[in-house]
């Protein structure tokens, strides 16, 4: 998935800044927006937040983690399962092209734990979590360093969908996650 990543290399980075806990309702992407390298982004476990969440660039190179608060309950070193669901936080794409997560041109370091990436009940999605457009003509401008880890990313069960993953990026690592229900007829 990556070329320069591998699991030991996306093991926990030591965060060092503030942490935020966004309660269920709030605006997720408005938290987003403030945090900088350092920062975590706590989302209530079994708390749903609706997409796109886009995810920008900024400065330096601290890492953002955004985990759900049951994340401690997901030991490293075993692949999670839809079994996990009441641990994880839920971001929610919707049908077609629309996401649950995107990243702006040069988005980076960030890094989703314990995270259920899925879509409003029938839809059928063209690309759940997109890292770059497939567009960019400049290689700054590509997603870079992002981490999908002990996350269970699927479709709807009956309608399923086109892709989960679109890796428009650079140095990703998807580590004991679980992908479902990308299928179609």
């Amino acid at each position: 998935l990556a070329s320069h990543t591998s699991a030991e290399d996306a093991g926990r980075v030591a965060q060092g800044g503030g942490s935020v806990t966004v309660a269920a309702g709030d605006n997720l992407q408005a938290v987003r927006e403030h945090a900088r390298g350092g920062d975590t982004i706590v989302l209530p476990a079994g708390a749903t937040f609706k997409g796109p969440l886009t995810v920008p660039r900024v400065p330096g190179e601290g890492w953002i983690e955004i985990r759900s608060a049951g994340a401690d309950g997901l030991p490293p070193g075993r692949r999670v399962s839809p079994g996990d669901a009441p641990k994880m936080a839920r971001i929610v794409g919707g049908d077609g092209a629309s996401p649950a997560i995107r990243t702006a041109p040069g988005a980076h370091h960030v890094r989703f734990v314990g995270i259920e990436f899925t879509v409003t009940p029938g839809a059928y999605n063209t690309g759940l979590i997109r890292l770059g457009s497939g567009d960019e003509t400049r290689v700054e401008d590509l997603p870079h360093h992002i981490i999908i880890d002990r996350c269970w990313v699927h479709g709807d069960a009956a309608r399923g969908g086109k892709r989960g993953l679109a890796l428009n990026a650079s140095h990703v690592a998807v580590i004991e996650s679980h992908f479902s229900d990308w299928k179609a007829q």
